[in-house]
């Protein structure tokens, strides 16, 4: 399966999920593309659809977004530059914070009172994205038929 760099849209990569690890980005070419991707400090983070759901998996751990049990949380530490994801349901739970995407750029104003909810989370951080979808279960239903139409 292919999937879309999520932070350069022109490429893709073939995207192991047994394993949860993706190959060298390439552009997309003619290739069919069934999700996102993108490599972190923290390992691979991809989105994509499996069995009837859209699957969050982050290395070998695997979330269905369909499922009403899985929570995920997404803040800023606006004064260390940090955001904290945490995904779990009944059986599993994983919490990764790392540098904020918006930490280095003179472009983004710190709005405290923003509460985490920038507009721009879900356009700049892949786990800021997913925390959209399951915010939005018609988005997940929508990519979920969408994408599964370009796995062979």
């Amino acid at each position: 399966m292919y999937l879309k760099n999520f932070n350069k849209m022109v490429k893709c990569c073939s995207y192991d999920k047994s394993i949860g690890k993706g190959g060298q980005f390439q552009y997309i070419e003619d290739l069919k593309t069934s999700g996102f991707c993108s490599q972190k400090e923290n390992g691979w983070i991809a989105v994509f659809p499996e069995q009837g759901t859209l699957v969050c998996q982050i290395n070998s751990k695997k979330w269905s977004l369909n499922d009403e049990n899985v929570d995920i949380e997404y803040f800023h530490d606006y004064s260390a530059k940090t955001t904290t994801f945490s995904i779990k349901d009944p059986e599993k739970s994983l919490k990764i914070t790392y540098k904020s995407w918006w930490a280095d750029r003179n472009d983004f104003e710190v709005n405290p009172i923003a509460a985490s909810c920038e507009d721009e989370n879900s356009e700049e951080d892949i786990l800021g994205y997913i925390y959209m979808l399951i915010n939005n279960p018609q988005s997940i239903v929508n990519l979920c038929d969408l994408w599964s139409k370009n796995i062979s």
